[in-house]
């Protein structure tokens, strides 16, 4: 009886602690989610203004930009990989949220 109860007091500890990864895992997916967002809106703005600039070259009008429309295209690329990555990862943690609810659930 005894060593039934220290299971179960071991089990709520390491459902404890998973509890806690999962919130700093959550705040971390948060602020990498905020970030993101923030190159995102980097990102349209650059492309905003290269699309301003080919427009004025069309028209005879010529600006140096900061960013060639290759590297442009690349940087994009790379923020949309980091977009599916972010997915992926609220995916999981969704996923392990919804396991630990469940086997918390079974404790009682």
């Amino acid at each position: 009886m005894a060593k039934a109860k220290k299971e179960v007091e071991q089990l709520l500890e390491n459902s404890l602690i998973l509890q806690k990864v999962l919130l700093g895992m959550t705040e971390k997916l948060d602020k990498l989610t905020k970030q993101i967002s923030s190159l995102l809106e980097l990102f349209e703005r650059a492309a905003t203004k290269f699309e301003e600039g080919e427009k004025a070259e069309v028209s005879g009008v010529s600006k140096s930009l900061p960013i060639e429309r290759e590297e442009l295209t690349q940087l994009i690329e790379k923020l949309e990989k980091l977009e599916e990555q972010n997915k992926i990862i609220a995916n999981a943690l969704t996923l392990l949220e919804e396991k630990m609810r469940k086997e918390k659930g079974q404790l009682f």
